[in-house]
């Protein structure tokens, strides 16, 4: 799939099929999200595999913020992201996997549960899966004249 194609039929999934994620896919979603660039070549990200059953069945309560994330349910495959995203979902897409970036969660009961040191930040945790329904929604986003500027601010 060319990249444009990934960048507009890539979209958030909120109803997954109880189809397991083949761990050689996560695999490659992970060299991909590695070999994103970083000032400096820092590499500033940690990525979280949670896949096993026992663990599962612990993220939705994690994950289900007021009345958001409900769809967590369906997920048999989480990555918690703690800096950057960007390879590694776009690297899902192209294997015919869907993703839904969650920004809300809680975060000290994540931090605990899988021992991640206070002085590191969880940006954000990815829903993995096959959808339910492979749909492709118009994509609405804001204007160039709204978000794109040059030399002026």
């Amino acid at each position: 799939m060319k990249f444009e194609e990934l960048v507009k039929t890539r979209q958030s999934c909120r109803k997954y099929s109880s189809k397991k994620v083949e761990q050689q896919k996560v695999e490659i979603m992970l060299d991909s999200a590695l070999l994103a660039p970083s000032a400096c070549n820092s590499q500033p990200w940690h990525f979280i595999v949670v896949n096993d059953e026992s663990v599962i069945s612990k993220m939705p309560s994690l994950l289900q913020v007021g009345k958001i994330n409900k769809f967590t349910d369906q997920v048999n495959t989480f990555i918690i992201i703690c800096e950057t995203k960007a390879h590694l979902i776009l690297s899902a897409k192209s294997q015919g996997l869907s993703t839904c970036i969650m920004g809300a969660f809680k975060d000290a009961e994540m931090k605990e549960l899988f021992n991640i040191p206070d002085d590191t930040k969880i940006k954000i945790v990815l829903a993995v899966g096959y959808a339910e329904d492979e749909t492709i929604i118009k994509k609405v986003r804001k204007s160039k004249d709204n978000t794109v500027s040059y030399n002026k601010f």
